[in-house]
């Protein structure tokens, strides 16, 4: 096969549109983690219930890094039932903060007891911009009396787009037509 210059041509057009998409395909993943706190309700005790509703569906922040730093301790969010069942838990945004809306897709009971409930689970985190970014789950409730506290957290998960890996499978394919 002989090269002229249209040949070339096509080659560097390619090229150009594989670096284009290879840097188009990097997304914007959230990183970092932000912890909450507030009261919960139940209609039974900690050991039998498997949803948690929250009073007045409040959430307050206690500490952010990374993407969800502009969160600060204090701000208020608002949160949904959390289902922890045989259905599993409820579909939609959970909790709402700061711009962030965090979704759960799975939650698995670690530790319950008549007045300690331990879970973790999976979800998802989007807003402000970012694309939305796997985030891991933990949510800590007490029950001492009346008083029902809990403590819960996201953490994420990013995990790059191989966009770097793109453009060097197109280097090598290049490499590799330009040898035939």
């Amino acid at each position: 096969m002989r090269f002229t210059k249209s040949n070339h041509l096509i080659r560097i057009l390619i090229a150009s549109t594989l670096v284009v998409l290879a840097s188009g395909s990097s997304a914007a993943l959230i990183a970092g983690d932000i912890t909450f706190s507030g009261d919960w309700d139940s209609d039974t005790s900690v050991d039998r219930t498997t949803s948690i509703t929250f009073l007045d569906n409040d959430v307050d922040a206690d500490g952010a890094n990374g993407d969800f730093s502009a969160i600060i301790q204090g701000d208020t969010g608002t949160i949904s039932t959390l289902s922890f069942g045989v259905d599993g838990p409820d579909t939609g945004t959970f909790l709402s903060i700061g711009g962030f809306e965090f979704s759960l897709t799975e939650v698995t009971v670690v530790f319950q007891m008549q007045s300690i409930l331990l879970i973790e689970g999976t979800g998802t985190a989007s807003g402000n911009g970012y694309d939305t970014t796997a985030v891991d789950f933990y949510f800590s409730a007490n029950e001492n009396g009346h008083l029902r506290n809990f403590s819960a957290g996201f953490t994420a998960q990013p995990i790059p787009v191989p966009g770097a890996l793109i453009l060097f499978a197109s280097a090598l394919a290049g490499l590799g037509m330009r040898r035939k």
